[in-house]
């Protein structure tokens, strides 16, 4: 299937039947989930299957939009990971030396650079 096809296909679903998804089918999404390309293999993701109803209520107390999903996949990362990673590795698709981009830039302050970064 053409990538265009898969945007134009997309659901936003906000009900959902209370029948749970057999094992399969959650081997079936987790494999394709570690499939995706995560930077350099870098995996920062962790990844949590929320079936219990306690689990699934303290779900609903952080976040209120499951809509009565019987199972959540619950993917988290380690945010600061991402931000170092952005930082150290940004310029690699570009060619460029972190310091080559200072000069190019015209900026000589890590600190301006960092926050340049940051935004990106």
């Amino acid at each position: 299937m053409e990538f265009k096809t898969v945007i134009e296909s997309r659901e936003s679903v906000r009900k959902y039947s209370n029948q749970k998804p057999n094992e399969e089918q959650v081997k079936y999404i987790l494999e394709a989930g570690r499939m995706a390309p995560t930077a350099f293999n870098k995996q920062p993701q962790r990844i949590y299957i929320l079936k219990s109803e306690e689990a699934l209520q303290k779900m609903d107390s952080v976040h209120p939009c499951r809509y009565g999903a019987p199972m959540v996949i619950l993917v988290c990362a380690d945010k600061d990971a991402a931000s170092n990673f952005k930082k150290k590795n940004c310029f690699l698709d570009l060619g460029y030396r972190s310091d080559d981009f200072k000069s190019l830039l015209g900026n000589k302050k890590r600190n301006s650079l960092d926050s340049m970064i940051n935004t990106l």
